[in-house]
C-alpha cells in the first residue's frame, strides 16, 4: 500500500533536473514546519526523531524542488525567508503529524 511516509524523498540533483512540486511529500512538509517553528537544527531533528544531517539533507532537497530558499542559514542562526513565512498553511498542516496536540475545532 502506498503512504506518503514511505515515498521516496529523492531528488537527483546530478540529472540537473529543474525545480518540480510533484515530488514533495508530507515527511518534508513536517521537517519544514518543525524547523519552521525551532529555527534550530538540533532541536528540530531531536523533535522529529532523526539527526540533524537527515533533517538538513531533507530540507535542501525540498529547497531544491521547489526552486527556491526557505530558510536562511549562518554559522549562527536559521531564519524562515519571506517565502518561508508565506507559506503558513503548510506549517499548520505539517504541524500535528510532527507531534504536536491537534488543536480543536469546536
Amino acid at each position: 500500500m502506498w503512504s506518503a511516509e514511505n515515498h521516496s524523498t529523492h531528488c537527483n540533483l546530478a540529472e540537473g533536473t529543474g525545480p518540480t512540486t510533484g515530488d514533495v511529500t508530507l515527511r518534508q512538509l513536517r521537517y519544514f514546519a518543525v524547523l519552521g517553528e525551532e529555527l534550530n537544527y538540533r532541536r528540530a531533528a531531536e523533535r522529529l526523531f532523526i539527526t540533524q544531517p537527515a533533517l538538513s539533507t531533507a530540507i535542501k532537497q525540498l529547497e531544491h524542488q521547489l526552486g527556491v530558499m526557505l530558510f536562511t542559514r549562518t554559522t549562527r542562526e536559521v531564519a524562515l525567508t519571506e517565502l518561508g513565512q508565506a507559506w503558513p498553511g503548510c506549517r499548520r498542516f505539517a504541524t500535528p503529524c510532527a507531534g504536536s496536540t491537534p488543536r480543536s475545532t469546536t
